[in-house]
């Protein structure tokens, strides 16, 4: 079970949350969102306190292969601004 969905079923918040296994409520919050993986200690803490029904693993996921989470570049705000468009350059044969 993801930290997100175990404090909502029970209703506790970050900051009661955070008392219980000894961080601050600004780290559960980012545990929460999955923008920050706790420390060995703190997941030790974090699956005593849920009895185990939040664990280490629920803190991974797998990322999908580098060539599905490549993005076209966005222009720079200079570029923007001046209506530069980024285009693949084409050679002309004579």
């Amino acid at each position: 079970m993801r930290l997100s969905d175990y404090l909502e079923t029970k209703r506790i918040g970050d900051a009661t949350f955070a008392g219980q296994i000894g961080t601050t409520a600004m780290a559960v919050s980012r545990y929460r969102r999955a923008q920050r993986i706790p420390r060995p200690e703190i997941l030790e803490k974090i699956a005593a306190v849920t009895s185990g029904e939040v664990g280490p693993s629920d803190f991974y996921t797998f990322a999908p292969p580098t060539s599905e989470r490549r993005r076209k570049p966005k222009p720079t705000p200079r570029a923007r601004r001046r209506g530069v468009v980024r285009t693949k350059a084409v050679r002309v044969s004579e």
